[in-house]
C-alpha cells in the first residue's frame, strides 16, 4: 500500500507541474529607445493537467528571464493572460485528425524596458515538460525546453515574426511543404537550418525563476532520430536555408518534434538566432489523392541563392512604392519575385541600374530580386 501511494503521490507531482509542452519561440518588437514589446508563444497538449502558467489557477507567472553579453542575469519579465486558441483538426479532409489530439497555443505579451542600448541582451524562457508520446525523443516527459532571442546593442532591432502553426496534423507518405512561414520588417538577412531542440527544466524544477543562463544542452533524441532526421533515417524532411521551405515526407506514423534555428544577419554580421520548436502529428491515414495540408503551399521557386561575385544593391529596402537596383555584372534584366516564387516584374538594366516601380500594389512582406543566379531580399513596407 505504501508503495502504491508513493506511485501516486509522484504521478500526481509530475501531472500538476507539466504542461505537456509542443513548441514555441520568442519574438520582440523595438517601440521607442530601450522599450521592447516582449511576445511568449507556446503550444501544447489540451489534456495537460496544469493551466498555461499566468492564468487561472496556475502556480506563477511566465517568466521570460534577460542575461547581458557576460551572461550575467539582469532581470526577469512576469507574463500573465495569455491569448489561448485551441487547435482544431480539418474534419473536411479524408483522413481527418483524432478527437482526442488537441493543441492550444497561448501568446503572452508584456513590454519591458532594457537597462542600456550599448548591451546585447539575450531572452530567456524554460518549460517542463514534453508530453510522454513524443516518439523521437528519449524520456520526452523528464525533458523540457528553452527557448531564447537575442536583442542586438545599438541595433533598434525588431525579431522575425512568424506566422507558422507550431503544431501541425500531416499523414504519412504525404509530402507536405511549409512555405511563407517567417519574414524580418527591417529586411535583414534570415538563414534557416535544422537544429537540435534545447533542453531546459526538469521535472523537480519545472519552471525555474528566473530562468538559468546559457549555454544549454540538446535534447537526447531517441536512437535514429536526430536534429536533421527527427522522423527516422527513412523520412525526408529538409529545409531550404535561404527562403526557409520546410520539406517533410513521413515514413511513420506518430508525435514528433523538431527545432528551426532562424539566424539574422545584417551587413554579413550575425544579430541573433531563434530557435523554434515544431511538434508534429502524422497520422497513419493514407488518402488515395492526398490534398495540401491544411494552410500550406506547394513552392516550385525557381530563383537561385547561388552566390556570386557581383553583388545586387537595393535602396531604399524596405521600400514602399519604388525601389532602385544597381548591380555590376554584365546581365541585362532584372527579376521581382514573390516568396512562392511567382515571378512580379521584369525590367531592363541600363548600365547596372533600373528601378521596380509601384510596389504599393503588392502586401508588405518579404519579396526577391534576382539578376542572373544572384537573389537579394527586399522589404515591401507601408510607410
Amino acid at each position: 500500500m505504501r508503495i502504491l501511494f508513493t506511485l501516486l503521490a509522484l504521478l500526481s507531482f509530475y501531472l500538476g507541474h507539466s504542461t505537456h509542452l509542443l513548441g514555441g519561440y520568442i519574438t520582440y518588437k523595438h517601440l521607442s529607445g530601450t522599450t521592447y514589446e516582449i511576445k511568449l508563444t507556446l503550444y501544447r497538449d489540451c489534456n495537460s493537467a496544469t493551466p498555461f502558467d499566468g492564468t487561472n489557477g496556475a502556480a506563477s507567472a511566465a517568466i521570460v528571464g534577460v542575461y547581458d553579453a557576460n551572461n550575467n542575469f539582469i532581470d526577469v519579465i512576469n507574463l500573465y493572460n495569455p491569448v489561448v486558441t485551441v487547435i482544431e483538426g480539418d474534419t473536411t479532409l479524408p483522413c481527418s485528425v483524432p478527437p482526442a489530439v488537441c493543441r492550444e497555443v497561448g501568446v503572452y505579451t508584456s513590454t519591458f524596458v532594457l537597462p542600456s542600448a550599448n548591451t546585447t541582451y539575450t531572452l530567456v524562457h524554460e518549460r517542463c515538460c514534453l508530453p510522454f508520446t513524443v516518439l523521437n525523443i528519449y524520456n520526452p516527459g523528464d525533458q523540457g525546453s528553452v527557448f531564447t532571442a537575442t536583442i542586438p546593442a545599438n541595433s533598434n532591432n525588431n525579431s522575425p515574426t512568424f506566422n507558422l502553426d507550431l503544431a501541425r496534423y500531416i499523414r504519412i507518405y504525404d509530402t507536405t511543404n511549409i512555405v511563407n512561414w517567417c519574414t524580418d520588417i527591417d529586411g535583414d538577412s534570415l538563414v534557416f537550418s535544422l537544429a537540435n531542440p534545447l533542453s531546459g527544466a526538469s521535472p523537480s524544477e519545472p519552471a525555474p525563476n528566473p530562468p538559468y543562463g546559457g549555454p544549454y544542452p540538446p535534447v537526447t533524441f531517441y536512437p535514429g532520430y536526430n536534429a536533421t532526421q527527427p522522423f527516422g533515417a527513412a523520412s525526408n524532411c529538409t529545409i531550404n536555408s535561404y527562403f526557409g521551405q520546410i520539406q517533410i515526407v513521413p515514413q511513420g506514423a506518430g508525435i514528433y518534434i523538431m527545432n528551426v534555428l532562424v539566424s539574422e544577419y545584417r551587413n554579413a554580421n550575425l544579430l541573433s538566432q531563434y530557435p523554434v520548436l515544431l511538434n508534429i502529428t502524422v497520422s497513419d491515414c493514407i488518402s488515395a489523392n492526398p490534398p495540401v495540408n491544411p494552410g500550406d503551399t506547394i513552392s516550385t521557386s525557381i530563383i537561385s541563392p547561388n552566390a556570386a561575385n557581383n553583388e545586387i544593391y537595393t535602396y531604399p529596402n524596405p521600400a514602399s512604392d519604388a525601389v532602385s537596383i544597381q548591380y555590376s555584372g554584365t546581365e541585362q534584366h532584372a527579376y521581382l519575385y514573390d516568396i512562392k516564387g511567382m515571378k512580379l516584374q521584369e525590367v531592363e538594366l541600363g548600365n547596372g541600374q533600373a528601378q521596380f516601380k509601384q510596389l504599393s500594389a503588392y502586401a508588405p512582406g518579404i519579396y526577391y530580386v534576382q539578376i542572373g543566379n544572384v537573389t537579394k531580399r527586399l522589404v515591401i513596407a507601408r510607410h
